[in-house]
């Protein structure tokens, strides 16, 4: 489905973004990643003027900062991914969700081929949400460790929300407890979940005292995130490098097979 230039400009309009943020948002999504000096030669917009877009962009979550030696390039985040900002826009929600879906089927979806490693950081509890939103484009299967305390920190409302796109999208979580972690379930929190069907959510317990958790970690694609909150500070991280991925799934299903179903200790 091709839309003309007219029509995704009316999309993103519509998504919050003015004239000049729609320019700089088109151009990063149809050439990928690209430094501020170099949106600065193509646009001739003043640097200081394409520094403050792309800040107003990332704020928006329509753009993530990416670390590539030596410096920084600024990347469109993907049109399926910007689901987190029509959530926080209860009051529009229809219009915005449909704005998004004909935003997703742009031909702007199909960008270069991305550089093998791109190290993504998110700050705060809105950047810890983003995170957390990206793994539903996980392609069927996420793994990880948790400590399973994060709704206090991004909210119930969120927390549902989530579940229910996750469920819509058909995903399936592995997730592994400390002996802390289960400690702590024990005495607050449900893991039943009134959305998540329980043959969706694989959880067990690992036992053994030198394995510890903190925060959450996601293993999804091509992607190893982490999210930290129980600090001074609330970060994540995302790390895309297939590399990666397939040294941690092959640590993760080392502990997976040590570890023990969670009814074993619930019952």
């Amino acid at each position: 489905m091709t839309y003309s230039k007219n029509k995704a400009e009316e999309i993103l309009k519509n998504l919050g973004l003015n004239k000049d943020e729609i320019a700089i948002y088109l151009l990063l999504a149809a050439r990928g990643p690209l430094t501020i000096l170099e949106l600065h030669k193509i646009t001739k917009v003043p640097r200081s003027s394409v520094y403050k877009l792309t800040e107003d962009l990332s704020k928006k979550k329509f753009v993530e900062f990416l670390v590539v030696y030596p410096g920084i390039k600024v990347k469109a985040v993907r049109p399926g991914n910007l689901g987190i900002v029509i959530q926080e826009r209860k009051k529009m929600i229809e219009e915005k969700q449909k704005s998004l879906n004909n935003l997703t089927a742009l031909t702007i979806d199909d960008y270069r081929k991305s550089p093998k490693t791109e190290i993504r950081y998110y700050k705060g509890i809105k950047g810890m949400k983003q995170l957390i939103w990206n793994t539903l484009d996980s392609s069927k299967k996420i793994y990880g460790y948790s400590t399973w305390d994060r709704e206090m920190s991004v909210g119930h409302n969120f927390e549902i929300n989530y579940e229910r796109e996750y469920v819509k999208r058909e995903l399936t979580d592995h997730i592994l407890f400390d002996r802390k972690s289960m400690i702590g379930i024990k005495k607050k929190i449900s893991l039943k979940s009134p959305i998540v069907p329980n043959d969706k959510r694989k959880v067990r317990v690992l036992q053994d005292r030198r394995f510890y958790v903190s925060g959450d970690t996601y293993i999804y694609n091509n992607i190893y995130a982490v999210n930290l909150w129980n600090t001074d500070e609330v970060w994540g991280v995302e790390i895309e490098n297939e590399k990666l991925v397939e040294e941690q799934m092959g640590i993760f299903k080392i502990l997976w097979k040590k570890s023990q179903p969670l009814d074993n200790f619930l019952n």
